[in-house]
This record gives structure tokens, C-alpha cells and sequence, in this order.
């Protein structure tokens, strides 16, 4: 007699390795398409690398694709992000079927090119910073073999108001 799987099919079935049924089934699906989406990740991952990168353009797209792909999960969590603002704006954000996802869209890649400029604006600023800290040991070292340096502890000084000047207007 053959057990059937699932179900507790009477006295040869059921028990142990029956039991499951629906549920077991779900659990099935479920990981079935978690290994559909792992494979599919592995073959964008393996694409990419035999592009070689394929550059800023094509990554674009790439997230684009990836998005459109993830859908909803992806806009709730931004909405949390943010603070929701209430139900009225996330009516007003969500407008009428389509052209409510294109605006949410347009809010998601806007709001993706804002996070690359903030990272773009910190780098630079850590640029700065390391060449301004590379000047000031050069004129310390510099001042230290002429004896004194009054003139370049002047020159330290004004570059310093000038850096504290530029990221006061950058914050503004």
C-alpha cells in the first residue's frame, strides 16, 4: 500500500508523515518562490559581473527594475521612513491607481537621488576635511623649522572661519 502524503489518509497514512496537508503545501510554495527569487537574484548578480559593471546608467535601471519588482512592501516602509503624515497625505500621496504609482514613483526616485546627494555632500566633506587636517600639519611642520610661524598661524585661523563660513551656508 502506498501512504499518501497529506491529509491523514486512514490507517496507511496520516500519523506522522501525513499531518501537513494545506499547511504543508504553503510552506512548499513559500519556499518555492524564495528559491525562484534567490535564482533570479544569483542570475541579475552573474549578468552584472559579466557586463562589468555596465555603469551608473545601467544601475539605474537595474533599481528601477529591482522596485517595480518589489512593489509594496517597499513604498510602506518608505512611508514609515518618513512619518506617514497622516491619512489625508497619504491619500493625497496615493492619488487615483495609476497615476498615484507613478507619482509614488517619482517620490521614491526623488527621494533615492536626495540619499545620493546627502552621501556625495558627506564624502566630499570628509574630503575636505582630511586635506584641510594634511595643510595644517604641513604649515605646523613648516612653522615649527622656521621658529615661530606667527603668519601661518594667522593663515590656519582665517582658513579655519572660512571652513566653519562654508558649512553654515551648507546646512542653511
Amino acid at each position: 500500500m502506498r501512504r499518501r502524503r497529506g491529509g491523514g489518509g486512514g490507517e496507511e497514512g496520516g500519523g506522522e508523515e501525513g499531518g501537513g496537508g494545506e499547511e504543508g503545501e504553503n510552506e512548499e510554495e513559500r519556499r518555492r518562490g524564495e528559491e525562484e527569487e534567490e535564482g533570479r537574484r544569483g542570475g541579475e548578480e552573474e549578468e552584472e559581473r559579466r557586463r562589468g559593471g555596465g555603469g551608473e546608467e545601467e544601475e539605474r535601471k537595474e533599481r528601477m527594475r529591482r522596485r517595480r519588482r518589489r512593489g509594496g512592501r517597499r513604498r510602506r516602509r518608505r512611508g514609515r521612513r518618513r512619518g506617514g503624515g497622516g491619512e489625508e497625505e497619504r491619500r493625497r500621496r496615493r492619488g487615483g491607481g495609476e497615476e498615484g504609482e507613478n507619482e509614488e514613483e517619482e517620490e521614491e526616485e526623488e527621494e533615492e537621488r536626495k540619499e545620493e546627494e546627502r552621501k556625495e555632500r558627506k564624502e566630499r566633506k570628509e574630503e575636505e576635511e582630511e586635506e584641510r587636517k594634511e595643510r595644517k600639519e604641513e604649515r605646523r611642520r613648516r612653522g615649527g623649522e622656521e621658529g615661530g610661524g606667527e603668519e601661518e598661524r594667522k593663515e590656519e585661523e582665517e582658513e579655519e572661519r572660512k571652513e566653519e563660513r562654508k558649512e553654515e551656508r551648507r546646512r542653511e
